[in-house]
């Protein structure tokens, strides 16, 4: 495949198996784009891994990198020789927590699966613990009668229920207590053969047509390829870009060889950043620097679903203690959908170049019907509706997910709504049992999800083609994002006129104006780096005064019809 003239970039949102939409959607954007910046949190960091390994592949040693990439789905769909699920077989928990993880996936069945399921899977602790009560009934049946033995026999069959169900309530137990932790906080590491993260590893590769070490980073930038993910540490609190460029990060070799294949541990040891011999360390090895992380450690540490796949371990070291009690401690990354599940804000820039697409996932309570298959808005107005989750009907615990979900989701659904982003993402549907913690799929369902990731690539290529003659077009888009980007600027402008003219807005008594503040030589922190620095600010503010000025003394307001809902610019920590 030819790479195309006109590009884009592309984001794609979180959900477990609900990734499998993005493959047909990738390959139909491919047709027409190539791709530049790629995005994604979670199952959509698979999605933007394999994206930008195959947009590397066809610029170099693998044209066809992008319909081996369409072809995903069909594979998933198959059966193992074993007779499971292809997309199931690449979650294998650990021997350890075997039995808890197929407890919980018959779970997926209702509660009379479920019980089924644990009764099978913790045969051994319910025998154990009805053993004692079971022995009491072979005395009733060989010294009395059997009308006899039978009426003696019920309280005791009863109560061996009851002893059953303690002795599998105790192990589900301790295997949450101790063996989950014990697995880095997950049921698989991943790491098995057959298992996610080798797969994954090996399509990447396979995809990109690199042979002489892993897929990094720094292999996509002389393209211009531009990949990233989010992950979430729950030690820090927040989120975090991949790569990583904060230089503060170890790993130990003990910890990774349970979550990557050994080559790509191995690189890791080789590209270890240099690091201060106050850090040098046996144990805590320095992570690569951006350009040397392999993408399969960055897309495993985006998708480390909560609880089913482990959590991945760097260690650093908390500089508020005093010094002479700094060690290395364990920061624990999870899913980057904890925090972002849909980061529709990356690449984002104010007058933009070429399109950024978003595929969004929603969940509905119902199969959705064609028409709600895949959705975009027609017309300017539409898609600025707030979603609504409509939870009573599930009780306290609906009520509870609703919480849950609102702290997650809430800034990328907000995000959604602003204009110059909804009229570019396309919302694919799904219903109950579609996508999500449906590890076991069938065939036809995953070949039906990823035919409406077909129809959401078609319908954004179509959209944002030049000369397409829909009515929300690439020209409108544009048009759009300088209207808004106009109404933002008068309102930043409108605060900052009045702070830069001291007979407008005098100072607080003892205040300098902000204008003597930039004419000091010698400022109280953040020294300039010399005098031309100097001259550069007090020309800029001097003009920036002039804008201000002339912005606020118009007499039509840009903000005056411009696109709704507003947006605002803001600073915030650059993540």
């Amino acid at each position: 495949m030819a790479v195309p003239k006109l590009n884009c970039d592309v984001v794609m949102k979180g959900g477990v198996t609900s990734g499998i939409v993005y493959p047909k959607a990738i390959s139909e954007l491919a047709a027409t784009f190539s791709f530049k910046s790629i995005g994604g949190t979670s199952a959509g960091a698979i999605a933007a891994a394999a994206t930008a390994a195959a947009e590397y592949g066809r610029r170099h040693r693998k044209p066809d990198a992008f319909q081996e990439l369409e072809r995903l789905p069909e594979v998933l769909g198959e059966m193992t020789p074993a007779g499971i699920p292809r997309l199931l077989s690449l979650f294998r928990p650990e021997s350890r927590t075997e039995a808890l993880f197929h407890t919980l996936l018959a779970g997926f069945g209702g509660i009379a699966s479920a019980f089924r399921g644990a009764l099978y899977r913790y045969r051994s602790s319910a025998f154990l613990w009805a053993l004692p009560v079971l022995t009491v009934l072979v005395p009733l049946f060989l010294f009395l009668d059997p009308l006899s033995a039978v009426v003696g026999a019920v309280p005791w069959v009863l109560l061996a229920g009851v002893s059953t169900l303690l002795g599998i309530g105790l192990a589900v137990k301790r295997d949450i207590q101790e063996r989950i932790p014990a697995n880095l906080f997950g049921l698989c590491t991943g790491n098995r053969d057959g298992a996610l993260t080798p797969w994954l590893h090996e399509l990447l590769q396979r995809l990109s047509g690199k042979t002489d070490g892993p897929l990094t980073f720094g292999d996509l930038k002389p393209d211009g390829i531009d990949l990233q993910m989010m992950t979430t540490s729950l030690t820090h609190g927040r989120p975090y870009r991949l790569p990583f460029h904060e230089k503060v990060f170890f790993f130990r070799e003990q910890d990774f060889l349970k979550l990557f294949p050994r080559d790509v541990v191995a690189w890791m040891k080789a590209t270890a950043r240099q690091e201060s011999a106050e850090h040098t360390s046996d144990v805590f090895i320095p992570l690569p620097d951006a350009d040397n992380l392999p993408v399969i450690v960055g897309t495993r540490m985006s998708l480390s679903f909560p609880l089913l796949l482990s959590a991945v371990p760097l260690w650093a070291i908390d500089y508020n203690v005093p010094k002479e009690k700094r060690t290395f401690e364990a920061c624990w990354f999870s899913d980057g959908g904890i925090s972002s599940d849909f980061p529709v804000h990356f690449f984002d820039s104010p007058l933009p170049g070429w399109p950024t697409f978003a595929i969004n996932l929603r969940s509905l309570e119902a199969p959705p019907t064609l028409d709600e298959e895949v959705w975009m808005p027609d017309d300017n107005s539409k898609g600025r509706e707030e979603s609504w989750n409509r939870f009573e009907s599930k009780g306290v615990m609906g009520f509870v997910w609703a919480i849950i979900e609102a702290m997650q989701n809430w800034a990328d659904n907000t995000q959604m709504r602003l204009p110059g982003y909804r009229d570019r993402i396309a919302h694919i549907a799904l219903g109950p049992k579609e996508g999500g913690l449906n590890l076991a799929m069938q065939r036809d369902l995953i070949l039906a999800l990823s035919k409406r990731g077909a129809m959401a690539g078609k319908e954004l290529a179509a959209r944002f083609t030049p000369g397409s003659g829909r009515k929300l077009n690439w020209e409108n888009h544009r048009w759009v994002r300088l209207r808004s980007m106009l109404a933002i600027l008068e309102e930043v402008f409108g605060k900052i006129a009045p702070k830069l003219d001291p007979d407008a807005l005098p100072p607080q008594p003892g205040d300098p104006p902000y204008t003597d503040l930039i004419a000091k030589q010698d400022p109280v922190s953040y020294k300039w780096s010399g005098p031309p620095q100097h001259t550069q600010a007090m020309q800029a503010i001097a003009e920036l005064r002039q804008i201000s000025a002339a912005w606020t003394a118009a007499g039509e307001r840009m903000s005056a019809g411009a696109p709704k809902p507003m947006p605002e610019l803001r600073a915030r920590p650059r993540i």
